[in-house]
């Protein structure tokens, strides 16, 4: 499988290191294993982890590139999408892998001991509650997320642990371009400000980044409960 995880890195504009391929290597390898025992995400063929996840968690470096010793947190990373991927192709960056669900936290602990990855760390977390801890709260250089809430919601659960100056940019499908006028109050309000699109392609599908500046401090009082965000959207 390395020529072929070579390759996507490769096509996203990495060259990667021996020790990242077998780290790749390694984490699909620990992904199949835990996967039979655990939903942890849609793997029914090799080719899924290799375009679904790992180009797809990639894609953004064509567009985007992160600056060196910055903070990255992925919001509901899940199985480690996208952010295990981007920690070991971006390994002066210090990434935070949060999720709300316990037994996936272990997993990700597991596979960050297994491949020595000394750049990331799991958080067992909700959004809105780390959007409210000191040691979270407007802490990161940016924030990625490939939720499939609203935008609007999304935003609000995001934007509060990016720092000024930093950037929130989540992963969305073309449903995006309808949820953007709908969140642009939404993200002013947190300090933000909507910059652009950026466009990518996997799997015959479109895939959007909306790239949101932090331009100012998010008010107190947000993030909102996930009751009150799920009542009513900002």
């Amino acid at each position: 499988m390395k020529k072929e995880i070579r390759q996507i890195l490769e096509e996203v504009g990495y060259l990667p290191s021996e020790k990242q391929l077998c780290q790749l290597q390694l984490f699909y390898q620990l992904l199949v294993q835990k996967n039979k025992v655990m939903n942890l995400t849609a793997l029914d063929a090799p080719e899924d982890f290799l375009e679904k996840h790992l180009r797809d968690s990639l894609l953004l470096h064509r567009h985007f590139v992160f600056k060196e010793n910055s903070k990255l947190i992925d919001v509901g990373t899940g199985a480690g999408f996208p952010g295990l991927p981007i920690a070991i192709m971006e390994p002066t960056l210090s990434v935070a892998l949060l999720d709300s669900l316990s037994k996936r936290i272990i997993f990700l602990e597991e596979v960050i001991d297994a491949l020595e990855l000394g750049n990331a760390f799991a958080v067992n977390m909700r959004a809105e509650i780390a959007g409210q801890v000191p040691e979270f709260r407007e802490h990161f250089d940016y924030c990625v997320s490939r939720a499939v809430s609203h935008l609007n919601k999304l935003t609000e659960y995001c934007l509060p642990l990016v720092k000024p100056g930093g950037w929130f940019i989540p992963y969305k499908a073309e449903k995006v371009l309808a949820e953007i006028p709908e969140s642009q109050k939404v993200i002013a309000l947190l300090g933000g400000e909507y910059t652009g699109m950026k466009e990518d392609q996997v799997l015959g599908a479109k895939r959007y980044f909306p790239m949101i500046v932090k331009k100012k401090g998010t008010p107190e009082g947000y993030p909102r409960s996930s009751e009150k965000i799920a009542k009513k959207a900002l």
